[in-house]
């Protein structure tokens, strides 16, 4: 018995494939008179386009950026509205640092003339964050899925200082049903949640705070395809919405299916910037350095 959610280890190894979802079996079927297509399917409980790209993004500059990482070649950005700009880079590359940087959590940026030197400056000044260590920075792992979300929008539940639950509550529950939170019970510890429910969460609770642009880090790190998915069809749909979105990812193919333009980062800086569409052959060139070759 071999349980996993990577799919391409499933299809190398198994004979049979058995699907759980919700706590039930939903389907089991020999792999070879299966998809990867229809397992994501039977996992997800309806029909997805797997990382379909969005449409271009609207006219006009939302954000002009200059960042400074603490260690590594500084760099400037610019956003457009309903943009998504992915950065990749192997370790080491200068990616991480520049990401961090843009936030304020490790060097600094200016978001239109206004300084990000830490990530309070960053939620003061509109940038909502998905930190890469969702455990260490991003949740509350005793706290109910309730009080997490509800965490960084405290102006919005509290009346005169105090809590107002039914507003939490309230809160909670449109998140909770926006994104497809399981199970859908606001008193679930956000620790016994699986990896990617837990994610759920974290993005929830900074999309409460109504943002101006939204930084991923490792969006979908740890997270099984089916949340994996469903994470990629709320960014998609931000995006279409109007949101600009920085997508900093170590998986070069969840960069190519969500931006429109790819930031490639390596030896301490920037090294191209290449728009869609373009194969994971060129991206992999730039990002170990055989087009300069």
């Amino acid at each position: 018995v071999y349980i996993s959610h990577h799919l391409a280890e499933v299809f190398r190894m198994a004979d049979r494939v058995t699907v759980l979802r919700d706590g039930r079996q939903v389907a089991t079927a020999d792999v070879k008179d299966t998809t990867p297509a229809q397992v994501i399917e039977w996992m997800i409980g309806r029909h997805v386009e797997v990382q379909s790209r969005v449409g271009a993004p609207q006219d006009g500059e939302a954000f002009r950026v200059q960042v400074r990482p603490r260690t590594n070649a500084p760099f400037e950005l610019t956003l457009r509205r309903g943009e998504i700009v992915g950065l990749v880079g192997i370790i080491g590359s200068g990616r991480t640092a520049a990401t961090r940087a843009l936030i304020g959590a490790d060097g600094h940026s200016c978001w239109n003339g206004r300084p990000v030197r830490s990530l309070r400056d960053a939620r003061r000044a509109g940038i909502g964050v998905v930190p890469e260590d969702r455990k260490a920075e991003g949740a509350v792992l005793d706290g109910t899925i309730r009080e997490n979300l509800a965490l960084s929008s405290l102006d919005q539940v509290t009346r005169l200082g105090v809590i107002d639950r039914a507003a939490e509550d309230r809160l909670a529950r449109q998140w909770m049903t926006d994104l497809h939170v399981r199970p859908q019970d606001p008193t679930y510890r956000v620790g016994s949640l699986s990896g990617g429910n837990q994610q759920k969460v974290v993005l929830g609770r900074v999309l409460a705070t109504r943002p101006q642009v939204l930084v991923l880090e490792e969006p979908t790190r740890g997270v099984d395809i089916g949340a994996r998915e469903e994470i990629y069809e709320v960014i998609a749909r931000l995006a279409r919405e109007g949101l600009p979105v920085v997508l900093s990812s170590s998986d070069s193919p969840e960069v190519l299916g969500l931006a429109q333009r790819i930031l490639v980062f390596r030896d301490g800086a920037l090294a191209a910037e290449l728009h869609a569409p373009v194969s994971l052959e060129e991206v992999t060139a730039h990002v170990t350095g055989a087009s300069a070759v």
